[in-house]
């Protein structure tokens, strides 16, 4: 039994099948729940706007499909992976729960829920950094993700309990944690899995993955610079930097897709593909429009067209066509 994302799924052969069904399961009913919620949004029954949105597609549907894939490529960490596995439908649904109250304490401590479930998450990254069973450099690129996502958690609770921290205000503070919810956490992850895909295909690292790899895992450490010092240079080479790492991750998983056992896989990774590459000119051109001190495009711009090709196009689709891949490989 094989996966074009590692040689074995050694986490089919050690963790026990309720924590994988359980996991297929929270990601499959998180997905209904995220459609009632926006739902219920347009319909005018909660107050929910894009962002928020958005943003529950995150720990309702990508986080759990992200855990799977990057604990199918590792197999490693059993007992903290477990945890994990079981508390984030809990964290997820106190994640979307605390948008049913006012800014303030009970909105807060809901959150705070979210933060432990990924304060978990993150200590699984590091931990996997930590052993072996992957090649150092995909290792740590896909570790990487998990570490970023308490830093979103951490942000998120902020958000939902009215503070500012470090001076930042709404809506820099909610943007931040849905900042380190997508591009902090799935785009190392991706390109890890990409990279493992190319080793497997090829028998060894495609030479463009490093570079790749660095520029998503720098990024996000960058950008969060640039807002702490407020330096428009340092979040345009944040941008850059993530722009020219993503573009090389679709052009390795472009080279994958031959490969690939199913045609929706291979369907879906076109989708992240060009959706990501549409993001990424948006970000640029952010970025690039406020270092030069023109507005070229706003925040309620970019929530509705980059927010969503990042989210729904480049995450969502990305990790759906690795999974659906692993699990036709499976059979």
């Amino acid at each position: 039994m094989t996966s074009i994302c590692t040689p074995s799924l050694a986490v089919a052969r050690t963790a026990p099948a309720f924590d994988r069904q359980w996991n297929t399961w929270s990601a499959s009913l998180g997905a209904l729940i995220w459609a009632a919620c926006v739902a219920a949004a347009a319909g005018g029954g909660w107050q929910l706007g894009a962002a928020e949105c958005l943003f529950l597609l995150a720990p309702l549907v990508t986080i759990p499909l992200g855990l799977r894939l990057a604990f199918d490529a590792q197999g490693q960490g059993i007992g903290l992976y477990r945890l994990a596995l079981l508390v984030q439908p809990a964290g997820a649904l106190l994640a979307a729960g605390s948008f049913a109250f006012p800014v303030g304490r009970v909105a807060g401590a809901l959150a705070v829920v979210w933060l432990g479930v990924t304060g978990c998450i993150g200590l699984c990254g590091v931990m996997g950094m930590l052993r072996g069973g992957l090649p150092w450099f995909e290792r740590v690129c896909l570790n990487l993700g998990l570490v970023y996502l308490p830093f979103g958690g951490l942000w998120l609770a902020a958000s939902r309990f009215g503070l500012s921290p470090a001076g930042f205000h709404e809506p820099i503070v909610f943007l931040t944690a849905v900042h380190f919810h997508y591009a902090a956490f799935a785009s190392p992850l991706l390109a890890a899995i990409t990279g493992l895909a190319g080793r497997t295909a090829a028998g060894a690292r495609h030479k463009l993955f490093p570079a790749a790899a660095i520029g998503v895992m720098v990024s996000p450490a960058l950008l969060a610079a640039g807002w702490a010092v407020g330096s428009p240079l340092l979040k345009i080479a944040a941008a850059l930097a993530l722009a020219a790492g993503l573009l090389g991750v679709v052009g390795l998983s472009f080279l994958a897709i031959p490969h690939f056992r199913s045609p929706l896989a291979g369907a879906l990774l076109v989708v992240s593909g060009f959706a990501v590459a549409a993001g990424m000119y948006l970000v640029c051109a952010y970025a690039g429009g406020e270092y030069f001190g023109i507005k070229l495009i706003t925040i309620p711009q970019m929530t509705v067209t980059h927010g969503v090709l990042n989210s729904l196009g480049f995450t969502l689709c990305g990790l759906l066509a690795w999974r659906i891949e692993n699990i036709e490989r499976s059979k």
